[in-house]
């Protein structure tokens, strides 16, 4: 992006890496993130049920953390997010998904939330598929729709809801950025040339996954993601390598004029 500014005529002294406006309550405080720090470890373990993470990288998470060991027991389930586009290009999936994950719902082995933006037009067509999939009496237990109408409203609850998140899936469009967080992004298609510089960019850093079968087999290469220690991989390299703290730091510079950049990753 830098280069690009460059190339464009902006002189480099009015350029400011930030980093990415995440959100205050997904972080904590600038110089503790204790939230991220606390939402991360929970996630890292959920990912990692046969502790092949960790057997390459706790003494860098127990670090990096501020923890001290890791606990032996780990929660069963885990909770995927389907974020539908704004346009609900992507509704069609819910179903589908739906279809290949209801048994895996149903036995507590994943959670599923639904994020249908603030278009009711979308949340009833996703609501349709959940009863369609007989799905409706695990609604506010292994299956969560978000969506409310208020947009503000809407923000609240889904960053509410990522905290408990421990896969988003998403085309690569601005919800990329969420990878700062620790999460990983399991990238559907692309929409257009800037989510297509955004697929390069997750891969590059490797804090994105490529589905490696048809959306109809989710309920199975998911598990595998988990198993392997995919996901869990890719959850830590977002959360190493993406600049996290530009919400603090364009207050910073509002406020005062003044700019840092930081190297660790605690401090970008």
């Amino acid at each position: 992006m830098r280069r690009r500014l460059l190339a464009y005529g902006v002189p480099d002294e009015a350029i400011f890496m930030t980093g990415f406006p995440l959100p205050k309550e997904n972080l904590g405080s600038e110089t503790g993130l204790e939230v991220l720090k606390s939402d991360l470890f929970e996630r890292l373990l959920r990912l990692d049920p046969a502790g092949k993470f960790f057997s390459y990288h706790m003494r860098s998470v127990l670090g990096w953390l501020g923890r001290d060991s890791v606990p032996s027991n780990r929660e069963r389930h885990f909770t995927v997010m389907f974020a539908i586009g704004g346009a609900g290009a992507q509704a069609e999936m819910v179903k589908k998904i739906l279809a290949s994950l209801g048994d895996r719902i149903r036995k507590d082995e994943v959670r599923l939330t639904l994020s249908c933006g603030i278009h009711k037009n979308i949340f009833e067509r996703v609501l349709g598929y959940v009863s369609e999939m007989d799905l409706r009496g695990e609604l506010n237990r292994g299956l969560e729709i978000v969506y409310d109408q208020d947009v503000y409203a809407y923000l609240d609850r889904f960053n509410a809801h990522l905290r408990r998140t421990d896969v988003l899936w998403t085309k690569p469009s601005e919800l990329t950025f969420y990878c700062g967080l620790g999460l990983p992004i399991l990238m559907a298609d692309p929409i257009g040339a800037h989510e297509e510089l955004n697929k390069l960019w997750l891969r590059e850093i490797h804090a994105g996954v490529s589905p490696p079968g048809p959306v109809e087999a989710c309920g199975e290469w998911l598990f595998d993601l988990r198993e392997n220690g995919r996901l869990a991989e890719a959850a830590w390299d977002g959360f190493l390598k993406a600049r996290k703290l530009g919400t603090y730091k364009i207050e910073h510079l509002i406020r005062t004029g003044e700019f840092r950049e930081g190297e660790s990753p605690l401090e970008q």
